[in-house]
């Protein structure tokens, strides 16, 4: 995967590494049939990545950055428009909002992604971890395409999202 040479020290930047693979499981999930990698450019230069997985009806967005230079440059509108397009919900995790300030970088990225029409949904979410400990992320779950799910649908959901996703039991 040759793409993954640019896009593995974005990956280290942009995401700590409880919220991310190792090299070498990110190798064995590129082999999945199921997940894609995909480098975000403007003109020739490489700006950022997705990394995406068909979960049933779902595309769910494990990870998605863009080069610092890049941010605020509406390259990441646009990728949120090219995911909304391909005919599915598409589903993120994203970090809980922290306090009230709205300038913290959790409450901005929440921001940006209502702007971009997902929703967040109100139950309990946590990423379970790369390394197959018990730790956990507690994050939020955020749909576009589908507004407020019902919970049980939520739950199913989240239960695709690990068996998929994580490769990990349902809790």
């Amino acid at each position: 995967m040759p793409t993954l040479k640019k896009i593995w020290p974005l990956m280290e930047e942009a995401f700590p590494a409880c919220e991310r693979r190792t090299l070498a499981q990110h190798r064995q999930a590129a082999a999945n049939p199921l997940y894609r990698l995909e480098p975000i450019r403007s003109g020739e230069a490489f700006a950022g990545f997705l990394g995406c997985w068909h979960v049933e009806e779902y595309l769910f967005v494990e990870h998605f950055a863009l080069e610092k230079r890049f941010r605020g440059s509406g390259l990441g509108t646009s990728a949120l428009k090219y995911l909304v397009n391909q005919g599915r919900p598409v589903v993120l995790e994203v970090e809980p909002p922290k306090g009230f300030d709205a300038a913290t970088v959790e409450n901005r990225r929440i921001r940006f992604f209502e702007q971009s029409g997902f929703v967040r949904q109100p139950y309990s979410y946590y990423q379970p971890a790369y390394d197959g400990s018990d730790a956990r992320v507690p994050l939020l779950l955020m749909v576009h395409g589908k507004g407020r799910l019902p919970e049980e649908e939520f739950v199913r959901l989240r239960d695709a999202l690990f068996r998929i996703v994580y490769a990990i039991p349902t809790p």
